[in-house]
């Protein structure tokens, strides 16, 4: 069933059990990467160990592993520069991530919302270094485009 597919309750709900065991999620995922060597200790830098421990154990879309995962990215971002775990719920300006856990008011805008499991699953099926980080750095330091050189009605 497609997340699109469930009432606003159900997915609730689903967000409400995500968050009540998240603490459990990340301390099973913590010490199972720290037994292969991997350190998560929520730092940026840790976020190279989290690719690498996806690359090694061959996570693919399906397992548990990307949850996890997710949890800790979403961890990581929210300990570094603050915001909450909120429900994505805005069908309309917010479609791509509807019904995901997000993280929300970690930066400016404060509308922008990052969406942790996309960003774990787009790893998965596009490995590329520093894929994590440069996900963060692309919302934080967020440039405005300069459009000088394009002309404009007047013009």
């Amino acid at each position: 069933m497609r997340l699109k597919d469930l009432s606003v309750k159900e997915l609730e709900e689903k967000f409400e059990n995500f968050i009540f065991y998240i603490d459990d999620y990340l301390e099973d995922f913590i010490e199972r990467a720290d037994a292969q060597g991997y350190n998560l200790d929520y730092s940026i830098r840790s976020l190279s160990d989290l690719e690498d421990y996806l690359t090694k154990n061959k996570v693919d879309k399906d397992s548990d592993d990307v949850n996890d995962a997710a949890a800790y990215f979403g961890e990581v971002v929210r300990k570094k520069y603050g915001g909450s775990w909120q429900c994505s719920l805005d069908l309309i300006n917010n479609s791509l991530h509807y019904g995901k856990p997000v993280i929300v008011d970690y930066t400016i805008p404060k509308d922008l919302e990052l969406s942790p499991f996309d960003s774990v699953l787009l790893y998965i099926t596009r490995p590329r270094k520093d894929h994590f980080l440069i996900t963060i750095e692309n919302d934080i330091d967020d440039e405005p485009l300069n459009l000088d050189e394009f002309p404009t009605e007047k013009d």
